[in-house]
């Protein structure tokens, strides 16, 4: 398989181990020298969006594709702030791109680790959030990373709903014949204020609905999002933060059927490959 150039060799073991991969690799890499294990991951992530296309030609099975979430996954545990742009760019990928290397599971792989990286940086993710380009997955890792603040840091939240209110604004005064035009976004956002049970925003969320800006197939309409502000409990919209042992715990749990499946396919890959290689010889 094409690898980066890596300063650590205990990092190539990402590229052939899936979402079983042993405790002990982790533990050995959390323990490499913080800057070089850093920039090491940032290259694989970065080789992982250059090389797409070769990457995708090869057919790979989910454990020899999950390299770059591993890496996202240990970026997260070492809280590197500086290594924000680099998972951005990743979630800037075609939605194509981030199915292949996340399947239908963006928002939920990768929340966390804006949450870790990026709670200090709410200014460049808005400006990133209002840059129109986003596809509607990276949106929502992104809100979802911020409304989560609002949650477990209940001390940030005026902090939080002035950071909303500041997007909202923006989209209420944005025209129909604007380039980026942020209809879709819209939605996304209504969505994300109920990540937190944002009660505050509440009448410039009917503002919007009421100059039909609002995409209503993505968060339904001003009655939906009434009900469940209305009928959730505070404690419903709060979203477990794991460490890295944990989320690996977490995937595997919550789609054993999927990765046993995923097993049996490897084992039939691997039998094949063998017959071929006997019949051969």
């Amino acid at each position: 398989m094409n690898k980066v150039s890596l300063t650590h060799p205990q990092l190539y073991s990402l590229y052939s181990n899936g979402m079983r991969i042993d405790r002990k690799i982790i533990e050995e890499i959390l323990e490499l020298p913080r800057e070089t294990l850093v920039n090491d991951l940032e290259a694989i992530v970065k080789a992982s969006i250059d090389n797409y296309d070769y990457y995708k030609s090869q057919n790979l099975s989910l454990s020899k594709r999950s390299f770059p979430i591993h890496a996202f996954f240990i970026l997260s545990e070492l809280k590197s702030e500086s290594s924000l742009y680099t998972v951005l760019a990743f979630l800037s990928q075609s939605k194509d791109a981030l199915e292949f290397w996340c399947g239908k599971y963006t928002k939920e792989l990768l929340w966390e680790v804006v949450y870790n990286l990026g709670s200090n940086s709410l200014e460049f993710l808005k400006k990133y959030i209002l840059n129109g380009i986003n596809n509607i997955e990276t949106n929502r890792a992104i809100l979802k990373a911020v409304s989560q603040i609002a949650v477990h840091q209940p001390r940030r939240r005026d902090e939080v709903i002035k950071w909303y209110k500041e997007i909202i604004y923006y989209i209420m005064q944005a025209r129909y014949d604007d380039y980026h035009y942020p209809f879709a976004l819209t939605g996304t956002v209504v969505s994300g204020i109920l990540d937190f049970k944002g009660v505050e925003l509440f009448n410039e969320v009917r503002i919007l609905y009421d100059m039909n800006k609002v995409n209503k197939l993505i968060c339904g309409d001003m009655e939906d999002f009434t009900t469940e502000l209305r009928t959730e409990l505070q404690r419903d919209f709060k979203s477990r933060l794991y460490n890295i042992y944990e989320r690996y715990e977490f995937i595997l749990n919550d789609r054993e059927y999927y990765y046993k499946m995923e097993d049996l396919k490897e084992l039939k890959e691997d039998s094949k490959k063998k017959t071929n290689q006997h019949q051969k010889n």
